[in-house]
């Protein structure tokens, strides 16, 4: 965009006049006026490119270098993430509060021409303790695909419960027998059990993944060698051990590449039961409140929850279960979820 267009006669302008031009993206109005003036954080209106609507976005300008155009905010639980597919799609809440910015709007952000997004999601715990996991080349597909979503490389503090993790395992006290596979299974995603009775704990695994060394009630990653394999996350709850996801194509999988599900749209993996929080789930939106998320087998995180409260049930709360700490996940009471431009072409 020109900057001249900006520009009045004494050479500034006034944050109403930036409020009525529409902008691709947060990034875009950082990029074109942060020379010019200090931007403030606030409600702008959004049009990607190649798209013929306009829509409201918050846009944050005073963290980490501003340009950030905010999808996602949980910060009281007044606004009920409870809904159905069409509202997800759509949006809803108060952009200056508690929101969910939609994800047709979404996908018109982050999937414009030569362009590269950043996720950012920003956590506060009960403590006011803050961790945050951001992820490089984050995308989703369009809404053929359930808008899919797609992650890039991660850092942080916060651990990755959206990306592809490595098993884990952990074992009770007493012997262990491993049977192990190398013919490989039929199809591309296989639940493995586990059993725990009087005698020893059996499961499958590849021989691809080596040297884990185990304590009683302590959880451990073996080192892996090469990434085909297939196997599970499980974890020691009273004596008995349970299955919580199956892993599909490979390294075991949380949200990356997942299709998003609400109540009433399940795309969540659970053919025909996942297992979530020790129970049985036909539905891990079900299990979670009805909240919609990019769930698979229910995996690690659901950022869509309530904040918590410790008089309601737990499977309604935020959930990022890779920050913990003594090993036990954090309980979070906020959480922004933002993107930000990291490539623009060059417009003459």
């Amino acid at each position: 965009m020109c900057l001249l267009r900006f520009l009045g006669a004494a050479g500034f302008f006034s944050h109403n006049s930036l409020l009525n031009l529409a902008w691709r993206d947060c990034s875009d109005i950082q990029e074109t006026m942060d020379a010019v003036s200090k931007i403030p954080s606030g409600i702008y209106i959004i049009q990607p490119e190649d798209t013929d609507f306009a829509f409201e976005a918050f846009c944050e300008m005073d963290y980490m270098g501003g340009g950030w155009t905010v999808i996602q905010r949980r910060t009281d639980g007044l606004t009920d993430f409870k809904r159905a597919w069409t509202d997800y799609a759509d949006g809803f809440g108060h952009l200056p509060g508690e929101h969910w910015l939609g994800l047709r709007k979404l996908f018109s952000i982050v999937n414009q021409k030569n362009a590269r997004f950043q996720l950012h999601v920003a956590l506060v715990s009960q403590d006011d303790t803050t961790a945050y996991a951001s992820y490089d080349d984050f995308r989703i597909d369009d809404e053929k695909e359930f808008f899919a979503i797609h992650l890039g490389r991660y850092a942080g503090s916060a651990g990755s419960a959206g990306e592809r993790r490595a098993v884990k395992l952990c074992h009770s006290p007493g012997p262990i027998r491993r049977q192990r596979r190398y013919s490989g299974s039929a199809g591309e995603r296989r639940s493995v059990k586990l059993y725990h009775s009087p005698g020893p704990i059996r499961r499958q695994r590849s021989r691809l993944a080596e040297n884990c060394t185990c304590k009683p009630s302590v959880k451990c990653r073996p080192s892996i060698a090469a990434v085909k394999w297939r196997h599970m996350y499980a974890s020691l709850h009273s004596p008995e051990l349970r299955e919580l996801a199956a892993v599909r194509g490979g390294v075991q999988q949380n949200q990356d590449t997942a299709p998003f599900s609400t109540s009433d749209v399940d795309n969540d993996g659970c053919r025909p039961l996942c297992t979530f929080e020790g129970q049985a789930a036909e539905s891990c939106s079900a299990r979670q409140n009805n909240t919609g998320w990019w769930f698979n087998s229910c995996g690690l995180s659901n950022l869509n929850g309530s904040p918590l409260d410790t008089e309601l049930s737990p499977q309604p709360h935020i959930r990022w279960d890779t920050w913990t700490k003594s090993g036990v996940a954090v309980s979070i009471k906020a959480v922004t979820m933002k993107v930000k431009r990291i490539y623009t072409p060059i417009h003459n």
